[in-house]
């Protein structure tokens, strides 16, 4: 499987993120297993795949980061707007 980049990570649906992942994480299994027995053709590869998977993973957890923060922040500025008019309210 070839490297993924940045760019053309957030173009992926999750499912795709998913997929990729799965099979990044076998590829990975099957060169540290040639790597034990000695037949590694590149080394350098077992390096960059595991760097792609965490590229993987850390597109995840921005997209849950950017998905919980849109909750809470409509969540706050509705309390701020509450509190706001309360405070305006009573000083008058």
């Amino acid at each position: 499987m070839a490297i993924i980049k940045k760019k053309e990570l957030k173009n992926l649906s999750e499912e795709e993120l998913d997929k990729r992942l799965a099979d990044l994480r076998l590829e990975l299994a099957k060169e540290r297993a040639a790597a034990y027995v000695g037949a590694a053709k590149n080394p350098g590869k077992i390096r960059e795949i595991k760097r792609t998977v965490a590229r993987i993973l850390t597109r995840k957890k921005e997209r849950k980061i950017e998905k919980n923060l849109g909750h809470s922040r409509k969540s706050k500025s509705s309390k701020n707007s509450k509190i706001s008019s309360n405070k305006l309210s009573k000083g008058r």
